[in-house]
């Protein structure tokens, strides 16, 4: 692996922590827990798209936290 495929791994994990940190912290409303745990999919789901290959993100299940 090459040290910026490692930097940009590491930076991506650190925004995952970060949303899931705000989705999990605090009494937050359902609904912004809701929009942090999307941000970590978003960019994912944007590149499928834009690579054509957004059927393949159609057979996907969301899974939710339970309260």
């Amino acid at each position: 692996m090459s040290k910026t495929g490692l930097a940009l791994a590491a930076l991506y994990l650190a925004l995952i922590a970060i949303c899931l940190g705000f989705a999990f912290g605090g009494n937050g409303d359902p609904k912004g827990r809701f929009v942090f745990l999307q941000l970590p999919i978003a960019p994912r789901l944007a590149l499928l798209q834009a690579l054509g290959l957004s059927a393949l993100a159609y057979g996907l299940r969301a899974r939710t936290p339970s309260r």
